[in-house]
Protein backbone atom coordinates (compact mmCIF):
# COMPACT_ATOMS: atom_id res chain seq x y z
CA UNK A 1 0.00 0.00 0.00
CA UNK A 2 1.16 3.01 -1.30
CA UNK A 3 -0.23 6.44 0.48
CA UNK A 4 0.98 10.06 -1.15
CA UNK A 5 3.01 12.87 0.42
CA UNK A 6 4.96 16.28 0.27
CA UNK A 7 7.77 15.02 -1.15
CA UNK A 8 6.60 13.15 -4.30
CA UNK A 9 6.44 15.01 -7.41
CA UNK A 10 2.28 15.78 -6.80
CA UNK A 11 1.94 14.79 -3.02
CA UNK A 12 4.13 12.96 0.38
CA UNK A 13 5.12 9.67 -0.43
CA UNK A 14 5.28 7.21 2.29
CA UNK A 15 4.88 3.16 2.42
CA UNK A 16 2.54 0.87 4.37
CA UNK A 17 3.78 -2.54 4.75
CA UNK A 18 1.18 -5.20 3.99
CA UNK A 19 3.68 -8.39 3.28
CA UNK A 20 1.70 -10.34 6.87
CA UNK A 21 -1.38 -9.38 5.62
CA UNK A 22 -3.77 -12.46 5.03
CA UNK A 23 -4.76 -12.19 1.45
CA UNK A 24 -8.36 -14.03 2.45
CA UNK A 25 -9.19 -11.48 5.09
CA UNK A 26 -6.93 -7.75 4.54
CA UNK A 27 -5.44 -6.10 7.63
CA UNK A 28 -7.72 -5.42 10.96
CA UNK A 29 -8.38 -1.85 11.59
CA UNK A 30 -6.51 -1.77 14.64
CA UNK A 31 -3.27 -2.70 12.57
CA UNK A 32 -4.17 -0.59 9.78
CA UNK A 33 -4.11 2.47 12.48
CA UNK A 34 -0.82 1.87 13.51
CA UNK A 35 0.42 2.19 10.37
CA UNK A 36 -1.19 4.66 9.58
CA UNK A 37 -0.43 6.79 12.90
CA UNK A 38 3.32 8.29 11.44
CA UNK A 39 1.18 9.88 8.42
CA UNK A 40 -2.09 10.85 8.92
CA UNK A 41 -3.52 13.24 12.22
CA UNK A 42 -4.25 11.76 14.99
CA UNK A 43 -8.22 12.52 14.84
CA UNK A 44 -8.73 10.76 11.56
CA UNK A 45 -6.40 7.70 11.79
CA UNK A 46 -9.78 5.53 12.66
CA UNK A 47 -11.52 7.04 9.90
CA UNK A 48 -8.27 6.23 7.02
CA UNK A 49 -7.85 2.38 8.59
CA UNK A 50 -11.47 1.93 7.94
CA UNK A 51 -11.41 3.33 4.20
CA UNK A 52 -7.87 1.80 3.38
CA UNK A 53 -9.09 -1.61 4.89
CA UNK A 54 -11.92 -1.88 2.91
CA UNK A 55 -9.85 -1.03 -0.36
CA UNK A 56 -7.43 -3.77 0.37
CA UNK A 57 -10.20 -6.15 1.32
CA UNK A 58 -12.12 -5.76 -2.08
CA UNK A 59 -8.70 -5.78 -3.87
CA UNK A 60 -9.43 -2.20 -5.16
CA UNK A 61 -6.09 -0.02 -6.28
CA UNK A 62 -7.34 3.78 -6.51
CA UNK A 63 -7.18 7.39 -4.29
CA UNK A 64 -9.14 7.72 -0.62
CA UNK A 65 -10.53 11.45 0.02
CA UNK A 66 -10.59 12.13 3.54
CA UNK A 67 -12.07 15.47 5.59
CA UNK A 68 -9.95 17.61 6.92
CA UNK A 69 -8.72 17.21 10.03
CA UNK A 70 -9.85 19.11 13.34
CA UNK A 71 -8.57 22.85 12.70
CA UNK A 72 -7.43 22.16 9.04
CA UNK A 73 -8.48 23.62 5.86
CA UNK A 74 -7.17 21.25 3.22
CA UNK A 75 -8.62 16.95 2.42
CA UNK A 76 -6.37 14.04 3.02
CA UNK A 77 -5.94 12.08 0.08
CA UNK A 78 -3.72 8.76 0.16
CA UNK A 79 -3.27 6.87 -2.76
CA UNK A 80 -3.70 2.73 -1.76
CA UNK A 81 -2.15 -0.09 -4.09
CA UNK A 82 -3.63 -3.48 -3.74
CA UNK A 83 -1.44 -6.61 -4.91
CA UNK A 84 -3.71 -9.35 -4.13
CA UNK A 85 -6.42 -10.36 -6.43
CA UNK A 86 -10.24 -9.01 -6.54
CA UNK A 87 -12.76 -9.86 -4.49
CA UNK A 88 -15.01 -12.56 -6.52
CA UNK A 89 -18.43 -11.63 -7.40
CA UNK A 90 -20.75 -14.52 -8.76
CA UNK A 91 -24.11 -13.30 -10.59
CA UNK A 92 -26.03 -16.78 -10.98
CA UNK A 93 -28.49 -16.63 -13.69
CA UNK A 94 -28.18 -14.56 -17.01
CA UNK A 95 -31.05 -11.85 -17.33
CA UNK A 96 -31.88 -8.30 -17.64
CA UNK A 97 -31.34 -7.75 -13.47
CA UNK A 98 -27.63 -9.80 -14.06
CA UNK A 99 -26.91 -7.79 -16.48
CA UNK A 100 -27.70 -4.48 -14.47
CA UNK A 101 -25.96 -5.70 -11.65
CA UNK A 102 -22.83 -6.69 -13.68
CA UNK A 103 -22.86 -2.97 -15.08
CA UNK A 104 -23.55 -1.20 -11.12
CA UNK A 105 -20.64 -3.66 -9.69
CA UNK A 106 -17.88 -3.03 -12.36
CA UNK A 107 -16.83 0.49 -11.12
CA UNK A 108 -15.76 -1.59 -7.85
CA UNK A 109 -12.95 -3.42 -9.51
CA UNK A 110 -14.24 -6.53 -8.58
CA UNK A 111 -13.92 -9.97 -10.48
CA UNK A 112 -17.36 -10.68 -12.13
CA UNK A 113 -18.60 -13.99 -12.96
CA UNK A 114 -21.90 -14.62 -14.32
CA UNK A 115 -22.90 -18.65 -14.63
CA UNK A 116 -25.91 -19.57 -16.45
CA UNK A 117 -26.38 -23.06 -18.07
CA UNK A 118 -28.55 -22.32 -20.76
CA UNK A 119 -26.88 -21.67 -24.05
CA UNK A 120 -29.05 -19.46 -25.37
CA UNK A 121 -28.27 -16.81 -22.49
CA UNK A 122 -24.94 -17.40 -21.68
CA UNK A 123 -23.29 -15.25 -23.68
CA UNK A 124 -20.08 -13.52 -23.18
CA UNK A 125 -20.87 -10.42 -25.38
CA UNK A 126 -24.27 -9.65 -23.43
CA UNK A 127 -22.22 -9.27 -20.10
CA UNK A 128 -19.33 -7.18 -20.67
CA UNK A 129 -16.47 -6.67 -17.51
CA UNK A 130 -17.86 -9.90 -16.32
CA UNK A 131 -16.56 -13.88 -17.28
CA UNK A 132 -19.36 -15.60 -18.52
CA UNK A 133 -19.48 -19.50 -17.57
CA UNK A 134 -22.20 -21.46 -19.42
CA UNK A 135 -22.80 -24.38 -16.68
CA UNK A 136 -24.83 -25.59 -13.64
CA UNK A 137 -24.25 -23.10 -11.17
CA UNK A 138 -23.76 -25.52 -8.29
CA UNK A 139 -21.46 -27.64 -10.44
CA UNK A 140 -19.72 -24.46 -11.16
CA UNK A 141 -19.47 -23.42 -7.82
CA UNK A 142 -18.40 -26.53 -6.27
CA UNK A 143 -15.32 -27.10 -8.41
CA UNK A 144 -14.30 -23.22 -8.35
CA UNK A 145 -14.46 -23.48 -4.51
CA UNK A 146 -12.24 -26.40 -4.26
CA UNK A 147 -9.52 -24.58 -6.84
CA UNK A 148 -9.39 -21.69 -4.40
CA UNK A 149 -11.48 -19.03 -6.58
CA UNK A 150 -13.99 -18.28 -3.60
CA UNK A 151 -12.32 -16.86 -0.30
CA UNK A 152 -14.16 -14.80 2.71
CA UNK A 153 -14.25 -12.00 0.81
CA UNK A 154 -16.44 -13.12 -2.10
CA UNK A 155 -20.38 -12.47 -3.00
CA UNK A 156 -22.60 -15.02 -4.69
CA UNK A 157 -26.13 -13.50 -5.78
CA UNK A 158 -28.63 -15.95 -7.30
CA UNK A 159 -30.93 -14.02 -9.81
CA UNK A 160 -31.80 -17.00 -11.51
CA UNK A 161 -35.47 -17.49 -9.94
CA UNK A 162 -35.29 -20.91 -10.71
CA UNK A 163 -35.84 -23.63 -7.83
CA UNK A 164 -34.04 -26.05 -10.23
CA UNK A 165 -30.99 -23.58 -9.62
CA UNK A 166 -31.50 -21.59 -6.59
CA UNK A 167 -31.44 -24.30 -4.12
CA UNK A 168 -28.46 -26.48 -4.75
CA UNK A 169 -26.71 -23.48 -5.32
CA UNK A 170 -27.67 -22.11 -2.29
CA UNK A 171 -27.52 -25.36 -0.91
CA UNK A 172 -23.66 -25.16 -1.87
CA UNK A 173 -23.02 -21.39 -1.14
CA UNK A 174 -24.17 -21.29 2.48
CA UNK A 175 -21.65 -24.21 3.02
CA UNK A 176 -18.37 -21.80 1.87
CA UNK A 177 -16.60 -19.82 4.30
CA UNK A 178 -17.84 -16.18 2.12
CA UNK A 179 -18.85 -12.64 2.92
CA UNK A 180 -22.39 -12.80 1.34
CA UNK A 181 -25.07 -15.06 -0.09
CA UNK A 182 -28.31 -13.46 -1.48
CA UNK A 183 -31.16 -14.81 -3.79
CA UNK A 184 -33.51 -12.54 -5.38
CA UNK A 185 -36.98 -13.50 -5.00
CA UNK A 186 -40.51 -12.42 -3.60
CA UNK A 187 -41.36 -12.61 0.15
CA UNK A 188 -43.85 -15.76 -0.45
CA UNK A 189 -40.49 -16.96 -2.53
CA UNK A 190 -38.01 -16.73 0.02
CA UNK A 191 -40.42 -18.59 2.55
CA UNK A 192 -40.49 -21.62 -0.35
CA UNK A 193 -36.83 -21.46 -0.99
CA UNK A 194 -36.12 -21.81 2.96
CA UNK A 195 -38.44 -24.18 3.08
CA UNK A 196 -36.98 -26.32 0.67
CA UNK A 197 -33.24 -25.42 1.22
CA UNK A 198 -33.91 -27.10 5.08
CA UNK A 199 -35.87 -30.26 3.25
CA UNK A 200 -32.04 -30.52 1.33
CA UNK A 201 -30.15 -30.82 4.42
CA UNK A 202 -29.11 -26.86 4.79
CA UNK A 203 -28.80 -26.34 8.98
CA UNK A 204 -30.28 -23.16 10.80
CA UNK A 205 -27.02 -21.61 11.24
CA UNK A 206 -26.07 -21.89 7.68
CA UNK A 207 -29.46 -20.15 6.50
CA UNK A 208 -29.45 -17.81 8.82
CA UNK A 209 -26.47 -16.44 6.28
CA UNK A 210 -28.93 -15.75 3.52
CA UNK A 211 -29.76 -12.25 2.47
CA UNK A 212 -33.27 -13.12 0.58
CA UNK A 213 -34.96 -11.32 -0.33
CA UNK A 214 -31.79 -9.55 -1.90
CA UNK A 215 -31.23 -6.07 -1.26
CA UNK A 216 -31.90 -2.97 1.03
CA UNK A 217 -35.45 -2.42 1.30
CA UNK A 218 -35.57 0.68 -0.85
CA UNK A 219 -38.77 0.05 -2.93
CA UNK A 220 -37.15 -1.19 -5.86
CA UNK A 221 -38.41 -2.51 -8.79
CA UNK A 222 -36.73 -2.06 -12.41
CA UNK A 223 -33.09 -4.06 -12.45
CA UNK A 224 -31.12 -1.21 -11.84
CA UNK A 225 -33.08 -0.34 -8.83
CA UNK A 226 -32.66 -3.49 -8.16
CA UNK A 227 -28.81 -3.94 -8.42
CA UNK A 228 -28.00 -0.63 -6.40
CA UNK A 229 -30.11 -1.94 -3.52
CA UNK A 230 -27.86 -5.04 -3.93
CA UNK A 231 -24.81 -3.50 -3.76
CA UNK A 232 -25.86 -1.39 -1.24
CA UNK A 233 -26.74 -4.59 0.97
CA UNK A 234 -23.30 -6.01 0.00
CA UNK A 235 -21.33 -3.39 0.76
CA UNK A 236 -23.10 -3.00 4.27
CA UNK A 237 -22.33 -6.72 5.13
CA UNK A 238 -19.21 -6.07 3.82
CA UNK A 239 -18.39 -3.34 6.41
CA UNK A 240 -20.58 -4.78 9.30
CA UNK A 241 -22.93 -2.99 9.42
CA UNK A 242 -26.34 -4.90 11.07
CA UNK A 243 -27.95 -1.88 10.37
CA UNK A 244 -28.12 1.48 7.61
CA UNK A 245 -29.27 4.66 8.78
CA UNK A 246 -28.47 7.55 6.08
CA UNK A 247 -25.51 9.69 7.01
CA UNK A 248 -27.62 12.51 8.04
CA UNK A 249 -28.43 10.74 10.73
CA UNK A 250 -25.05 9.59 11.89
CA UNK A 251 -23.90 11.10 15.54
CA UNK A 252 -21.19 13.73 14.81
CA UNK A 253 -18.63 11.74 16.30
CA UNK A 254 -19.23 8.79 14.01
CA UNK A 255 -16.14 7.58 11.58
CA UNK A 256 -17.04 9.11 8.24
CA UNK A 257 -17.75 6.36 5.83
Amino acid sequence: MRLPSADDDCAPAAAVSASAVDESTGPSTESLAVRLGPLVPEDVVETAAQRVGAFIRSGRTGSIRLAPPEGGSEPIELFVETRIEPAHLLVVGANAFSLALVEAARPLGLRITVCDPRPSFADQTSFPGAEVVRAWPHRFLTEAAATGEFDTRSMICVLSHDPKVDIPTLAVALDLDVAYVGAMGSRRSDRDRRAALREAGVASPALARLHSPIGLHLETFTPAEVAVATLAEILAVRGGRRQVVPLSDEREDSPLH
